[in-house]
């Protein structure tokens, strides 16, 4: 699924499998591409980004790109 993956799609963090329950349901940025995942950013509350990695496994795919 990765080898469709580019910088810049955007991909949700599924609730029920994320690591990190923060991250729960958020929309994340694909900044790089990984061959178990992807790395990327969510937007945060109040400005900024925060950085994140996650396994293709606990995401569901929205449309990409948007822009």
């Amino acid at each position: 699924m990765t080898e469709n993956l580019n910088a810049d799609d955007l991909v949700q963090l599924d609730p029920g499998k994320v690591g990190n329950p923060l991250f729960a349901g958020c929309v994340m940025v694909v900044t790089e591409p990984k061959s178990w995942g992807a790395q990327g950013y969510v937007q945060a509350p109040g400005g900024g980004q925060a950085y994140y990695r996650q396994s293709m496994k606990k995401w569901n795919w929205l449309a990409a790109p948007f822009g």
